[in-house]
């Protein structure tokens, strides 16, 4: 009888194993049991005692990666001593493959994604709301610092200031997906571009 510890860990190395392969280029609806098979090390039948279809098994990896890789930016961005660190955090983080594929909601545009994937991905996002509390400690960590540091004001609704954030990282996912604007643009100045965006919005008067 597996204990609940030892199962834990089996499908955190399955989401994981999911993930991983997905980050790493294949769209989710390619992705064949037999890869998870591979790269978690797990059985296909040990899997599938676990989960009812793969599509259950998919939009549950994808769910809890999103919950872990938001959680890792907000640690990281709680323990940085300043604005400037927290907002570089935030920029490193958002150029990154996961965090393109997140933002930019990939994995439910791609044109080889199954309608019963789409479905359940969308239903256990509905459920779960997918990070969201997180990402709004990640913006209120940042507003606060901010302001403590005489750079931000924080202004409106928090509808408005989650705008003007999304806004503000725009130029970075732009440039994480090697748009060709973007081409001959040097990190650092997609970078300075972005916290300009942010502080003009944000600015004190």
């Amino acid at each position: 009888m597996t204990n609940e510890k030892e199962l834990s860990g089996k499908k955190e190395a399955i989401y994981g194993s999911v993930w991983n392969i997905y980050v790493g280029g294949k769209d989710l609806g390619l992705i064949r049991m037999g890869e998870i098979s591979e790269a978690s090390g797990i059985p296909k039948g040990t899997i599938y005692e676990y989960f009812r279809t793969k599509d259950q098994l998919i939009a549950e990896a994808v769910i809890w990666s999103i919950g872990q890789e938001v959680s890792a930016l907000c640690e990281r961005v709680e323990k940085a001593e300043n604005f400037d660190q927290k907002w570089d955090m935030v920029l490193e983080w958002v150029r990154s493959p996961a965090a393109q594929s997140i933002l930019m909601i990939d994995f439910i545009s791609g044109d080889k994604m199954p309608e019963s994937l789409k479905g359940e991905l969308m239903r256990l996002h509905r459920e779960t709301c997918c990070g969201d509390d997180t990402a709004v400690r990640v913006m209120n960590t940042l507003l606060e610092a901010g302001q403590r540091d005489g750079v931000l004001e924080s202004r409106g609704s928090h509808l408005a200031r989650r705008s003007i954030l999304y806004s503000a990282i725009a130029p970075v996912l732009m440039y994480g997906k090697k748009r060709e604007e973007f081409k001959d643009t040097p990190w650092e100045e997609v970078k300075a571009y972005s916290k300009k965006l942010l502080v003009v919005a944000f600015k004190k008067d």
